[in-house]
């Protein structure tokens, strides 16, 4: 039995605790909500590494590794975004037993508040050492359909804080430095959101006691009352913007295709947009390609597509918009409902057991104040209709679509007669 509560610790300060039998591991991850901008993206994306290699009570990476091989625990950086706010923290994996919680905690907590300087100021040679593996993991080549996806994005929201990665881009990295990352990790110590979420055997009320004095002595200024997210409901231009490029590197040409939710955002029903984007998926795999992706942002309000170019691009642009047309004619079939629906129950089914995917499920849920647990997800995909989808599904307006085509050799060949 699933048992899940929420407190505020501080202001600002927000824990969801969640007491299962289900999770063979525990997990305790913190995080920073900040608004998505391109002059500290970099910055914010390096913090979590250069704290994650010492604190006040662990000095150094021999003592923090010794110290989570006893515990039987790993802690690792995480950082991502949700619409326009940037997610920055670290996430613990431990036994999921009641003792295992409180040293966990405690370790965690110095890590993320106490960390380990020099004259007060982050230590340069981590902050070098962390700004260097930043700027490789940027330079990480995508595969086609990450690549696809992510120029979809940039040109779809060019003039939007969402087009940002949340890894930030090679200038901000370059032009980290410690006393002015430091600077920056104290404001957003002061004036984030800082989501907490705990999962194991320990009950809810417990971890709250715990973290409460754990975090008594956090500095707390003025939140921001600006964060948040942009959403656009209407596409930019009356017809869908076109994009082609040759793309030197991919070995296969991609379709990528976004639309704007538009008015229903006012509103929206999350589950029918859930099951919109399952079935609308289901539909392109028979008909389109077998790996083709449908997503549902629900912070931004999007939903894309990418699939491998099959026809030519007006062909295949031709087969996916007649299957949008079936869905909002309310022609979905039943049995393919019913496997749309089999599908998103089997993935939000394995967050219940595993601890990782269900601190992800409930952050991302966390912003936009869904407190409802997996099961309690799944009853409100049951029922969601056939009008529910077509209704969803009317609202869509198509925005950009990209194709990428593997560039072509421009060197010609040439025989001697």
């Amino acid at each position: 039995m699933t048992e899940y509560k929420r407190f505020e610790l501080l202001d600002g300060v927000y824990l969801t605790a969640v007491r299962t039998d289900a999770c063979g591991r525990g997990c305790l991850s913190m995080t920073f909500l900040t608004q998505l901008d391109r002059e500290t993206a970099a910055m914010n994306a390096v913090l979590p590494d250069v704290l994650r290699r010492g604190s006040s009570r662990l000095p150094d990476a021999e003592a923090i590794d010794a110290a989570l091989a006893e515990m039987d625990a790993e802690i690792t950086p995480a950082v991502g975004k949700l619409g326009e706010l940037q997610t920055v923290g670290l996430r613990a994996l431990f036994p999921a037993d009641e003792e295992a919680f409180e040293p966990m905690a405690r370790e965690l907590t110095a890590m993320l508040l106490s960390p380990n300087t020099r004259g007060g100021l982050l230590r340069p040679d981590w902050v070098k050492e962390a700004a260097a593996a930043l700027q490789q993991r940027q330079a990480e080549p995508l595969d086609a359909e990450g690549f696809a996806r992510r120029r979809l994005i940039e040109e779809m929201c060019c003039c939007e804080d969402f087009a940002l990665s949340p890894l930030g881009d090679s200038e901000g990295a370059e032009g980290i430095h410690y006393q002015k990352l430091t600077r920056h990790y104290h404001d957003l110590v002061q004036a984030s959101p800082l989501e907490i979420f705990c999962c194991g055997r320990l009950q809810p009320r417990r971890a709250a006691q715990v973290l409460s004095e754990l975090l008594a002595g956090m500095a707390r200024g003025e939140m921001d009352e600006e964060l948040g997210t942009d959403v656009r409901m209407n596409s930019l231009e009356p017809e869908p913007r076109v994009i082609t490029e040759e793309v030197p590197g991919i070995a296969e040409s991609r379709l990528a295709v976004g639309w704007r939710l538009g008015e229903q955002m006012e509103d929206p029903d999350l589950p029918a947009l859930r099951m919109l984007a399952a079935s609308f998926e289901h539909l392109l795999r028979g008909a389109l390609d077998e790996a083709c992706c449908v997503r549902l942002d629900m912070h931004k309000g999007l939903l894309t597509l990418s699939s491998a170019l099959r026809g030519t691009p007006e062909t295949d642009r031709a087969i996916i918009q007649a299957q949008l047309e079936l869905l909002r004619a309310g022609a979905l079939r039943d049995e393919t409902l019913a496997a749309a629906c089999a599908e998103l129950e089997a993935d939000t089914l394995k967050c219940v057991s595993d601890a990782a995917l269900l601190e992800r499920y409930w952050l991302d849920r966390a912003p936009l104040g869904l407190l409802y647990s997996p099961e309690e997800r799944i009853g409100l995909l049951r029922e969601v209709t056939a009008q529910d989808v077509a209704d969803a599904a009317r609202g869509l307006e198509c925005d950009m679509i990209y194709v990428c085509t593997p560039a072509q050799d421009d060197e010609s060949e040439t025989s001697e007669a």
